[in-house]
């Protein structure tokens, strides 16, 4: 198996791929875990971004459930926390909303938790004046760390991967690169916002901005969605500040003053003491995004033993997991993949010939 991309998707097919015993070889354009998985906030958050039922929100609970298997199993930690996320509400029609979201989320089986101001206060002490809160049983993790792992894993079961090597173009029987040809029987294209120009996938970029800031004193121990950003605590002190959504910016991974001054302002409307935070790192990534923001999952129509492993979003930590097993799986032994993320469903305008 061929995989093109080295980001957090790349890297658990390959790491799958090889507990089932297949030969790997990933390539990656710059260095593994460099792209998207770097930026990532590494929310496992299906309940929380759900606004209702549908297939987003069971293949996102799927795949939170896989993880607590990668913490036991993977040579080192990802910072592996699930122990809940809360959003909240700061007008009537946001806590309206909230109160929807837990009803429905009860109906459906799954735990959910309206908060007063004051449970709110007791899960966030630091937070502005808020209406209510949802608490539900979402996590994170340490997206860098988490690709990292899988890479490692990977290779220490005798997985290949190269860095700096750029593929031009994937054919039937293999890819095209910077350093030759390089033929495979099955090539898996997971080559996040790039998969778009290797492909025929409808897959194109969405910029998202972010900042890392170290807080003051500590003061956040729970992942906090507002209106306008969300904040999640990380090692040594940090919490992460995202994110901007800028479809209309193409390629472009530029940080921007407007972005930066944008979240800063919504971090400290959420968590005034954040004012107070260190600014560590500002960055802009590429999210890969389809038109109905699924990912693409199954063999690329009209090419032979192609398969797609892309589109994932906003959500490509939390499908990681789901993601690295059903595409092993149907790969190496045929098993089904979601309907729901079919390349077929969007229509002969977007399947190429094999070539």
């Amino acid at each position: 198996m061929l995989i093109v991309g080295g980001g957090v998707v790349g890297c658990a097919i390959a790491y799958e791929a090889r507990k089932r015993g297949a030969s790997v070889l990933l390539l990656e354009r710059q260095r593994i875990g460099g792209g998207a998985s770097h930026g990532a906030g590494g929310m496992l958050a299906p309940q929380v971004e759900s606004a209702g039922p549908g297939a987003a929100l069971e293949l996102g609970l799927r795949s939170r459930d896989l993880f607590a298997e990668w913490q036991a199993e993977l040579p080192t930690s990802f910072d592996l926390d699930l122990s809940g996320i809360l959003r909240v509400a700061h007008t009537e029609a946001a806590a309206a909303e909230l109160r929807r979201r837990a009803e429905w989320q009860r109906g459906l089986g799954l735990a959910a938790r309206i908060c007063d101001p004051a449970e709110v206060t007791d899960l966030c002490p630091g937070c502005a004046e808020v209406l209510c809160g949802l608490w539900v049983p979402d996590g994170q993790c340490s997206a860098p760390r988490l690709t990292m792992a899988l890479a490692q894993g990977a290779t220490q079961r005798g997985a290949e991967m190269r860095e700096g090597v750029v593929v031009t173009a994937v054919r039937t029987g293999g890819v095209d690169t910077t350093e030759g040809r390089i033929s495979a029987g099955q090539v898996v294209v997971a080559a996040g916002a790039w998969s778009g120009l290797l492909t025929p996938a409808p897959v194109r970029p969405v910029k998202g901005q972010r900042l890392l800031l170290r807080q003051p004193d500590r003061l956040l121990g729970i992942t906090v969605f507002g209106d306008h950003c969300y904040l999640v605590p990380k090692a040594g002190g940090r919490v992460l500040a995202g994110a901007t959504e800028e479809p209309e910016a193409g390629f472009d991974t530029r940080v921007t003053v407007e972005a930066v001054g944008r979240l800063a302002r919504a971090a400290c409307a959420l968590v005034p003491a954040l004012g107070g935070a260190e600014l560590v790192e500002a960055w802009a990534g590429l999210r890969p995004a389809t038109p109905d923001r699924l990912p693409v999952l199954g063999r690329l129509p009209g090419y032979e033993g192609v398969w797609l492993a892309t589109g994932h979003h906003r959500n490509g930590i939390l499908l990681s997991a789901l993601t690295g097993r059903v595409v092993a799986d149907a790969v190496l032994h045929g098993r089904a993949l979601p309907a729901a993320c079919a390349p077929e469903r969007f229509g002969a305008r977007h399947q190429g010939g094999g070539r």
